[in-house]
Order: structure tokens, then sequence, then C-alpha cells
């Protein structure tokens, strides 16, 4: 609960330890403001940074290092009934010392490494026996795309508003940290503005600060930090000079409704990331670990008799959840089925058209006809002689 004193304190703005520069804490932050490289426009990038704010003002802290897992999703159906998939994503745990060595692990970065180390013994074992490199590449695609997915982002993130006054978090590599902030052996754009008298993240009279992102392929891209000018005319005469900024009280305002940096993002216990990696992903699982509320069951609706007013949700349905209330009301739409679920039914029609038919077909069962009215793929012949060979569990080993 929120105390008298704690509401009349006023917003905390501290002074930027920039010895220190930031906090390489590994805390997750969300992103607002990003240089892109695909489109020209989106490759130059205004801010004004905020000085330290917040929880962090009296420490000094304007910037934090985030390491962040990505590569889980959760499917979500939202009111015009489109599957979207919501990403799952959390921060990296692994620490190492100044020598490289692991001080702490991530079971995340484990796994991530134990791909690689598969990738690279099978790329060795079908190169020994005479494969082109494009059927390398074909047979480990499966491996290559996993760890697309699950890549590890590293960002350096701070406070920010772009030119349309808009406040959230500016994120940039590391690369372009340190030429921003830079160091005793290699001063950056801080560094120099520093040493000449100026704040560029004071309240009074901080500077904007444009980031240029040359380049556009991966390996080559390079952003650039330089401080921000505009033209003044005096006296006739027509100038640059640097361009400074004041906190308003709206400025404050916006800021002050922002998560502070250090509590930005989602941070996983070393047993939760566990149990979502061994999972491969599952999506109960996931759901548990972030305390993230179930759609509503859809499994009974569309299966009674459209016409029959009286065929309700049953008394032991779950109740509503927060996120499944705000679903549509409209008419409800054929059952959704899981890929298992579409599987099984698959391999039992197969299973059910080699067996001997009496006179009068049996009435199909809810699963065969959910089946037919999905988007499910009608198995090739020779994938129905493949299926009638197999057992159930043989039969879903190929598909998990």
């Amino acid at each position: 609960m929120t105390t008298e004193n704690q509401t009349q304190q006023p917003f905390a703005i501290g002074k930027p330890n920039y010895a220190g520069g930031g906090d390489q804490s590994g805390r997750q932050s969300l992103t607002f403001h990003k240089l892109g490289h695909k489109e020209p426009k989106n490759r130059v990038l205004v801010v004004r940074i905020a000085p330290p704010v917040g929880p962090l003002a009296e420490r000094g802290i304007w910037a934090l290092y985030v390491k962040q897992h990505f590569g889980y999703s959760i499917p979500f159906t939202n009111r015009n009934g489109e599957v979207k998939k919501i990403p799952v994503t959390f921060r990296c745990l692994e620490r190492q010392d100044r020598n490289g060595n692991i001080t702490q692990r991530c079971p995340e970065c484990d796994e991530i490494n134990r791909q690689k180390e598969k990738l690279a013994a099978k790329e060795k074992e079908l190169s020994a026996k005479g494969l082109s490199e494009d059927d390398i590449k074909a047979q480990t695609a499966f491996v290559r795309m996993w760890l697309k997915e699950h890549n590890l982002d590293r960002k350096w993130n701070m406070v920010a508003k772009d030119n349309g006054s808009r406040w959230g978090f500016l994120t940039i590599s590391h690369a372009c940290f340190k030429l921003l902030k830079g160091n005793e052996q290699a001063p950056g754009l801080i560094d120099t503005l520093i040493a000449n008298g100026i704040d560029p993240l004071s309240p009074d009279k901080g500077l904007w600060i444009r980031f240029t992102r040359n380049g556009t392929a991966f390996n080559e891209i390079r952003d650039i930090p330089t401080v921000e000018t505009e033209s003044v005319t005096r006296d006739g005469e027509t100038y640059e000079r640097k361009k400074y900024d004041a906190l308003t009280q709206a400025d404050i305002d916006a800021i002050s409704k922002l998560p502070a940096l250090d509590t930005l993002g989602r941070e996983l216990t070393f047993d939760a990331i566990k149990r979502i990696v061994e999972s491969g992903g599952d999506e109960e699982i996931l759901r548990d670990v972030m305390n993230m509320p179930r759609q509503a069951p859809r499994s009974a609706q569309g299966t009674a008799p459209a016409a029959t007013p009286a065929a309700a949700a049953p008394q032991h349905e779950e109740e509503p959840t927060e996120m499944s209330a705000s679903l549509s009301k409209a008419p409800a739409k054929a059952p959704e089925m899981s890929e298992i679920e579409r599987l099984k039914a698959q391999l039992a029609l197969l299973q059910a058209a080699q067996t001997p038919q009496a006179a009068a077909p049996a009435a199909p069962n809810a699963m065969t006809a959910a089946v037919k009215g999905t988007n499910a793929p009608t198995p090739t012949p020779a994938l129905a002689k493949e299926l009638s060979a197999m057992d159930m569990d043989a039969f879903l080993a190929k598909y998990q």
C-alpha cells in the first residue's frame, strides 16, 4: 500500500554517473526507439536521453545492459478468430568473469551451446560422407532455423524521447554504446563533451543526440552517435549550433509513467527457465511459468447442434479468465484442434478406411467430423501406406 509520504515525494532526477557508464547486470528493457537497416529513413534516429530517473537516480545509473532470450511463443486467438503468437522472452542468467569463465549458468544458453555442438558434429559427419555444401545445409536446416529463432539479443537501454516528444526506451548495440560513452582508453562522444564542460544529459540543458546507421548487411552495420545541431539566424547570419533541451513538467510526467529500467522484463529463476527448455516450449509450461491466463476452452463449441439453444457450457467448465472474458461474443466457430489431434484423427481415418465397412456406415464421431472441417491436409497414398504399418506412438513420434 502506498503511504502518504511516498505519494508526496517528488519524482527523482539524479546526476549521471559517467565514470561507471551504466549497469551490466543483464536486466531487460522494453523497446520503443531503435535504428532500422532496411529503410533509409529508419537509419537515422534523433533522441534526447534522460538523466538517471526514479529509483536509479541516487545511483546515477542512466543506462542498462540487457541480454534477452527469444525463441518461444504462445498462440492466442484474437476476437476475429485469427491465431497469433505472443513472443515469450526472458532475461539471460549467464554471467562471466573478466577472463570469460562462466560464473553463473543459464539453461537456455546451455541448450543453445548443445544445439551448436550438435550442428557442428552433423556437418562434420555429412562432410566426411562427401555431401555438397547445399546438401549439408538442407539436412541441417532444422537446427539452423532453431538457432536463428533462439537468438540472444544484447543491447544497452536508456530512457529517451524522440522528435515527437514520445518518451520510451532507446536500445543500441554495445559497439555503439562504446562510441557514445567511451572509456579511459578510447573516449567517446559523452566523455569528450564532459571534458569540454558540457553535461549532455543535464535536466536543464541536455543535448539531442543523432544516431546514424551505416550499412545494411548484418556484419557491416555501424551506428555512429553525434551531437544534433540546429540552424540559428542572428544579425542576418545563419550558423549551426548544438541543439539543447530542458526537461519540462510534461516530460517528467511522461517519464514517471514508464517502468524503471531495473524492473523491466521477465526475470525467471534457473528452474523456471529449465522447465521451458526441457519442455521444448510447451504452451502449458510457458503459461504456467509466465503466469499467463489461458483462453476459454473451445472444445465444446461447435459440436452441439446449432439449433439447440439449451446446449450451454456444462456446469463444471472452468470459469472465464480475464483474457477469455475479452474474447469476441460472435457465433462460435468450429473447434480448433492441435496438430497432435489432427494427426491422431488422420491416423484413425486411415485405419478405418482399411477396415471392412458394414452395410450401414456408422455415424462419424466428433473427432472425425472436426478433422473434415479443418485445414488438415489429406494424407497421400504413400503416407497412408506408411501410417497403416505404424502404431499411434510411432506415428506421433515422427512429428514431435
